[in-house]
């Protein structure tokens, strides 16, 4: 269980920094 929320922890904390990367290379 433990292993489950760490992994979706990190893969929104990803999506959060992909989508933060794509408004500032696309307000550029």
């Amino acid at each position: 269980m433990c292993q489950a929320i760490i992994i979706k922890t990190i893969i929104s904390s990803s999506i959060q920094l992909i989508t933060a990367l794509l408004g500032l290379s696309s307000s550029i």
